[in-house]
């Protein structure tokens, strides 16, 4: 609780010295398989991530994929999810893409078993999955998987939510790489009118709503600010 307060007011070493702290003094107490223990491990692997540790990162998380494959039925599905993205995040953030299509797949499955098409979770993995597509250069793939996205941030949030914006915004990039201007100018110019996000934002997204209009070049992509699960 505390490292996450810390996180929230921009103290991430701080928080994660304590995420440390709390997994290092739960090892002799806990079991591996202890919800509290997982979710702790998936919030260190986050923080070290954030950080730009990769390396620790990865091996919190591959350690944590391969105990919840080996033995079925010890997390539920939506601890179990939650290994998948952060595990995909962090494969993402290593260069290994391939990987982390996989498993992001993983864990969309797993949301749309649990959540149906329209939920806020289901917004989430599906933009992590389009991102690491398009990252891979598998445009298709990716606007299919972007535009479910952006619809499911919608029904979910509403239009005009900072989340369901960074989410068209995605898909605008994408749409605009494969000429489909219609698509960009359903997304992004909404968001280019929005209060609800920064001026950054409505810069990049005016870029975006000209470029589809012929009236300048394409702004180049940031795809920095992947969404955090609600």
């Amino acid at each position: 609780i505390l490292a996450e307060a810390l996180e929230m007011q921009g103290h991430a070493l701080a928080a994660l010295a304590h995420r440390q702290q709390a997994v290092d003094l739960g090892a002799p107490l806990l079991q591996d398989h202890d919800p509290l223990m997982i979710t702790w491990r998936i919030n260190l692997a986050s923080s070290q991530a954030a950080l730009g540790l990769t390396a620790p990162a990865l091996e919190t998380t591959t350690d944590l994929v391969e105990l919840v494959e080996t033995h079925p039925g010890w997390v539920d599905d939506e601890t179990l999810s939650g290994i998948y993205l952060t595990h995909g995040m962090v494969l993402t953030l290593d260069g290994q893409l391939d990987a982390a299509i996989a498993t992001y797949r993983k864990g969309v499955e797993i949301d749309l078993a649990l959540y149906g098409p329209n939920h806020a979770f289901i917004a989430i993995s599906r933009d992590h999955l389009a991102v690491a597509l398009y990252q891979a250069g598998r445009l298709d793939e990716a606007f299919d998987q972007s535009q479910e996205a952006w619809l499911a941030a919608r029904s979910s949030y509403g239009d005009d939510h900072p989340h369901t914006h960074e989410l068209g915004l995605h898909l605008s990039q994408i749409a605009l790489e494969l000429g489909q201007n219609m698509v960009v100018l359903a997304a992004a110019c909404e968001t280019a009118r929005s209060d609800a996000v920064t001026q950054a934002d409505r810069d990049y997204a005016r870029q975006l709503c000209q470029a589809a209009r012929g009236q300048g070049i394409a702004p180049v992509s940031p795809f920095t600010g992947l969404v955090p699960l609600p």
